[in-house]
């Protein structure tokens, strides 16, 4: 799955936290070699005016981990890309969540945890307990289907779900299909070799007869590969993905097939390495502007590549 998200004019990460300057320097090495050293922005408490709770959790995320303690590697990227996700553009408003919102808030902006089991510690252990009665623990499990589950955990319990009207299929006499925004939009791979991603979105825009677009322009949208078109073979094409945002088509009115395209920012990928969507090992991508890192279990996310924004 890919995360893309919706920002208004103010983004809920800063400027200064999104540059590629503001989370990398380099300098000499002691034998004079040039080396990485990360670095984040201090903290600022998010009644400050200028920074928000989604800057702190990026912050957190950025600095933890989360543990597999078997077969949790899916639960681990698919919960990085979401929340990563959420706090680009600034989801987290503590007035607005529930208890179990609230209690998440404050795990993640508390500087004391330092690795975090997403099914034995609380605040995940009680969310993820209706899954784990489906889904066995010690199982891997299909990304994508948990990234659908999970979407509809959020949208319950923030105001960021209320804002999801999903999308439709329509043909010129009216809508024949749609769907929620809750679970990934499937993007189809065609039978090439390469593609780029805005062109498989540009596919699944124009299914003639019919015409597929959003109905309004969802702060954050989950998009998925379709690498397995049945469980027995993967599709290894190649995507191009751009280093910064992809257009997504969105219907101008409530009938008629007029759209316009508003600009989505890619914020996190979750990766499958292997054979078959419940074998093999997932991990995540956060970006930020230039910036990509790699997240694993039981370690700290770490720079992958560094791009000029």
């Amino acid at each position: 799955p890919v995360a893309i998200g919706h920002f208004p004019a103010e983004p809920g990460i800063s400027p200064a936290f999104w540059r590629s300057d503001g989370l990398v320097r380099e300098r000499n090495g002691a034998d004079g070699a040039l080396e990485d050293s990360y670095y984040l922005p201090p903290a600022i408490p998010a009644g400050s005016g200028h920074c928000k709770t989604g800057e702190n959790v990026a912050r957190s995320l950025l600095t933890h981990a989360f543990s597999n303690s078997g077969n949790a590697c899916y639960l681990n990227s698919v919960m990085l890309s979401q929340l990563w996700s959420m706090a680009a553009h600034d989801s987290f408003t503590p007035a607005e969540w529930g208890a179990w919102g609230q209690h998440l808030l404050s795990f993640l902006t508390d500087a004391g945890w330092q690795l975090a089991d997403l099914v034995f510690d609380e605040p995940f252990r009680t969310l993820h307990g209706p899954w784990l009665t489906a889904h066995p623990w010690g199982t891997q499990q299909d990304a994508a289907e948990y990234s659908g589950w999970l979407r509809e955990q959020f949208m319950q319990h923030s105001p960021w779900g209320r804002q999801a009207n999903g999308w439709q299929s329509r043909l010129t006499t009216g809508h024949d299909d749609g769907g929620a925004l809750i679970a990934p939009i499937l993007l189809r791979c065609p039978d090439q070799k390469t593609c780029s991603l805005q062109n498989m979105i540009h596919a699944w825009h124009q299914q003639s007869p019919y015409t597929n677009a959003c109905l309004s322009e969802h702060p954050n949208i989950c998009l998925q590969i379709e690498r397995f078109p049945d469980l027995h073979t993967k599709n290894r094409m190649n995507v191009d993905f751009p280093r910064s945002c992809v257009q997504i088509p969105i219907f101008a009115r409530t009938s008629g097939l007029d759209v316009y395209w508003a600009e989505y920012r890619i914020v996190s990928l979750t990766l499958h390495l292997g054979e078959g969507p419940h074998s093999g090992h997932y991990q995540s991508c956060l970006l930020t502007s230039g910036n990509l890192w790699m997240t694993d279990d039981d370690r700290l996310p770490w720079l992958s590549c560094l791009h000029p924004a």
